[in-house]
């Protein structure tokens, strides 16, 4: 496999598992008037927990500018709620409200039925290999990451 088939593959795995396990999702549930961009935000938020919007928006690879309306919405919609950081006034950060948990907790159990579903068209010895590859991938990644820090 030379290069190029190999970059196209990444792009392939990430599409394919965003494709599957998130957007088909969203696209079959009822969103509250929010986009899929609100819901990882919110996603992020919930798993890492208070996090800047600089954080929030490099993990969702989007710049800083393009953020700041989703930011703005989820704390509009009371999902999020803003903190001004004490040691750099110009900084804030972002934690879900008591109405976004109550959010994710419901999303999260319809995602995980959801998934459930699609990882349930696999065997057993699949399912298996499938979670093993992911967690694999995931430590390669972190390595990866800590290396071009």
């Amino acid at each position: 496999m030379d290069i190029k088939e190999k970059v196209k593959s990444v792009f392939d795995a990430r599409w394919g598992m965003e494709q599957i396990f998130f957007r088909e999702f969203a696209e079959s549930i009822e969103l509250d008037d929010l986009n899929f961009t609100h819901i990882k935000s919110m996603m992020m938020l919930n798993f890492e927990g208070k996090c800047s919007m600089t954080t929030v928006s490099k993990r969702l690879q989007l710049e800083k500018g393009s953020f700041t309306p989703v930011a703005k919405k989820l704390i509009e919609y009371n999902y999020v709620e803003k903190e001004q950081n004490d040691q750099d006034k110009r900084s804030y950060s972002l934690k879900l409200s008591q109405k976004g948990k109550a959010f994710v907790d419901d999303f999260l159990e319809k995602h995980i039925e959801y998934i459930a579903s699609r990882i349930d068209l696999l065997s057993s010895h699949e399912q298996n290999e499938y979670f093993s590859l992911i967690d694999r991938l995931n430590v390669l990644n972190k390595k990866i990451q800590e290396a071009s820090e």
